[in-house]
């Protein structure tokens, strides 16, 4: 899962790093689907924008979109901080976390389960939970906001990973500068890595090699080292990207996926641009096919995809910011624009050649919104070992994963 914390740079650099980058030509494909239910995936309601701030008026609702975590083989695990499944070809199959008896914050998937850490209380909980549900093994250690020893499970560790040949890291960076390896057959934690001065969330383990995006004098740098040992290699990237490296997705290449504003973008190994995409919503219609809406300008330009392959693209024009997707089918496009946490938004229809047939105020219509509503949540990306990112949706049937493989 990113990390989003994010050092602010102005926006006429961050505009101007996303206008460099090409448009990339990626490939959509709906890989899992998962129904809600009660015995399976149950739906959960987060706040969305339509609350006013400091008002009586009360927040609007919106369905919250569950996290994933891919493992080697490509199958797909879906969590929250009360649930854990699998989703895979033959369906999904949730395991139960009554033994694990926390709230998750991260799992590391493998073959024939997870590792997880949670969250209880004053209490750090490290366990591995089989693909039954059943706990290998489950350790404890103190919450501790001042102080990190990952050995004793100590300080405040919230993240974990896995890498593509199975390892599992657990992170206390943020406090210690300290990257910690889990055996997985024994729980047993031992550090790997220790960054001397480094105290941030903004390092991750991809491919054998431990990124880290580092502030210096001001401005972030896009810094590796082998796990195994060996010298720091230092990029300083392009300075629009360099202020969202706090929640980059390393890529096999050594370059990384980088959210400035609304677009992702693929930053290469030597810093720079090298492509983005755009997208302003990605929705689901029918069993097996995706709307995928890419903004340019004031326009949407949305595309179906069925089995990864495209199909026709409908232009939405003249929109206001912020606009997205959030609804599509034989009859038309649904655009939410200007939500916020200030603002209810509009809802804007369109018919199914792109004509606008109607506009209205979202003010105190969240219930309406959830009857239509899918969107998915690019911040909280996952890429695999492949370089494919896969990205969870959630709408009033269930949740989803899209792949978006990129050229």
């Amino acid at each position: 899962m990113v990390n989003r914390l994010l050092t602010i740079l102005g926006p006429a650099l961050l505009l101007a790093s996303t206008a460099s980058a090409e448009a990339l030509q990626a490939r959509y494909e709906l890989i899992r689907q998962v129904p809600w239910s009660a015995d399976g995936l149950a739906e959960t309601l987060e706040s969305a924008g339509g609350g006013m701030l400091l008002t009586a008026k009360p927040k609007a609702r919106t369905r919250a979109v569950p996290s994933i975590a891919v493992d080697a083989d490509g199958q797909v695990w879906f969590f929250t901080k009360d649930q854990l499944g699998r989703a895979g070809a033959d369906g999904y199959t949730r395991v139960a976390l009554d033994g694990f008896d926390a709230s998750v914050q991260a799992i590391a998937p493998l073959a024939d389960g997870v590792v997880a850490i949670g969250s209880k209380g004053r209490e750090n909980v490290l366990a591995r939970i089989g693909a039954d549900g059943q706990i290998a093994w489950r350790k404890t250690g103190p919450f501790d906001a001042k102080a990190a020893d990952p050995a004793a499970l100590r300080g405040v560790l919230r993240r974990l990973s896995a890498d593509a040949d199975g390892a599992v890291y657990l992170y206390a960076t943020r406090q210690a500068g300290v990257v910690a390896s889990v055996e997985p057959g024994s729980g047993a934690v031992s550090p790997v890595v220790t960054l001397e001065g480094f105290r941030s969330p903004s390092a991750w383990v991809a491919g054998g090699v431990l990124y880290r995006a580092q502030d210096e004098g001001g401005s972030n740098v896009w810094i590796s080292r082998p796990v195994a040992g060996g010298d720091d290699r230092r990029i300083e990237p392009d300075p629009g990207l360099a202020g969202a490296l706090g929640g980059a997705s390393p890529l096999p290449d050594g370059g990384a996926i980088v959210q400035p504003r609304a677009a992702l973008v693929r930053m290469s190994a030597a810093g720079k641009p090298a492509g983005k995409l755009t997208l302003a919503g990605v929705v689901r219609d029918g069993e097996d096919g995706l709307h995928v809406g890419l903004q340019s300008g004031e326009n949407l330009e949305v595309t179906r995809w069925a089995e990864g392959q495209a199909g026709p693209t409908v232009v939405l024009s003249g929109l206001p910011p912020r606009a997205r997707l959030a609804a599509a089918g034989p009859g038309g496009f649904k655009v939410i624009a200007g939500r916020s946490s200030l603002k209810a938004g509009t809802l804007i229809d369109f018919d199914a050649q792109g004509n606008q047939t109607a506009s209205v105020s979202l003010e105190g219509k969240g219930k309406d919104v959830q009857g239509f509503e899918g969107r998915v949540d690019t911040g909280n990306r996952v890429v695999g070992k492949d370089g494919a990112i896969y990205i969870p949706g959630v709408d009033p049937r269930g949740a989803w994963v899209v792949r978006i493989t990129l050229p």
